[in-house]
């Protein structure tokens, strides 16, 4: 479909071609584009002007460029990567700060890794229809019929068939002679004629905070270390490399500075320190970050590991 429907600087062409299914498709590419943007590994793979590398925008859609614009600009990213680090040129900086784009948005992996396009509404990064179609109804307007037909006591399949019936969409012999297949249609009944944060913050914030702690113990140069948390979701996706996909590069980068790194969890109840501190947090701004060597003066006392703690449901 990609060869068909796309020119070789990856836009989506201008001439009519038939198929069934790609109107419905073109129509929701650019809210998919929108919310999607580049990872950046060698580059080679990513167009420095028609693709989202620095966002969720490209150069062309900022600086309101047609594809007449620019097409002789056969750039890549690719151009631009020099040992795991980007060095934009002057004059492409200009143009980002015209574009109001920030180079601090970038998305950059190892040069050794693949260019990867990540689906930003979900934390992991990865496209779902069921994702997109869900960001994508968020944006439109509800329809005055829907609340007539999505009812609980409707069966689901009876539902299904109105919607289509009111979208024009049913497999009627008509429809698929208007896109161009031959058939001989007749009525089934007289016989004759035609015939769609919460959790993932949390979820989130304890991977973040898990992380920031690596990249403290990190810079004050120790190689050994041993993490201890209350949250079974985080510690299970820094075992299985399955972070969210905002912290990936920063993961990549600090565990390779611990010879030895140990994850482990622990009920909240018998980890006085964590408790205690995040209460203590939650008086403090978002954007602080407090360091405190030894004991916290505002911990009055820490766990015993020859006492038995319970937790009550």
């Amino acid at each position: 479909m990609k060869s068909k429907f796309f020119n070789k600087q990856g836009e989506i062409i201008q001439y009519h071609r038939p198929s069934s299914i790609w109107t419905g498709i073109k129509d929701v590419i650019p809210e998919i584009l929108s919310r999607s943007q580049w990872s950046i590994g060698n580059g080679i793979s990513i167009d420095l002007w028609r693709q989202n590398w620095l966002g969720t925008h490209s150069l062309k859609d900022m600086l309101q460029l047609s594809s007449a614009d620019i097409a002789n600009f056969k750039s890549k990213v690719g151009s631009i990567v020099y040992t795991s680090t980007l060095l934009i040129p002057p004059q492409l900086h200009e143009v980002l700060v015209e574009a109001g784009l920030d180079s601090n948005n970038v998305l950059k992996d190892e040069d050794s890794e693949p260019d990867t396009l990540i689906w930003s509404p979900m934390i992991n990064g990865k496209f779902s229809v069921k994702s997109a179609y869900s960001k994508i109804r968020e944006t439109r307007n509800e329809a005055a019929w829907a609340k007539f037909i999505w009812k609980a006591y409707i069966h689901p399949r009876v539902s299904a068939q109105a919607w289509k019936i009111i979208r024009n969409g049913v497999a009627s012999d008509s429809r698929a002679q208007s896109i161009g297949v031959s058939l001989a249609s007749i009525c089934r009944v007289c016989k004759g004629g035609e015939d769609s944060i919460g959790a993932e913050n949390y979820f989130f914030a304890e991977c973040l905070a898990i992380l920031t702690a690596m990249e403290v113990a990190a810079a004050r140069g120790w190689t050994k270390l041993w993490v201890e948390t209350d949250s079974q979701a985080a510690l299970g996706a820094f075992a299985n490399f399955q972070v969210p996909w905002r912290l990936t590069f920063r993961w990549k980068k600090v565990k390779s500075c611990f010879t030895s790194l140990l994850l482990s969890s622990i009920w909240r109840e018998a980890n006085f320190s964590a408790d205690k501190a995040s209460k203590i947090a939650l008086q403090k701004s978002s954007q602080e970050l407090e360091l405190i060597d030894g004991k916290p003066p505002w911990l009055d006392r820490v766990e015993s590991p020859d006492c038995a703690y319970y937790r009550f449901n």
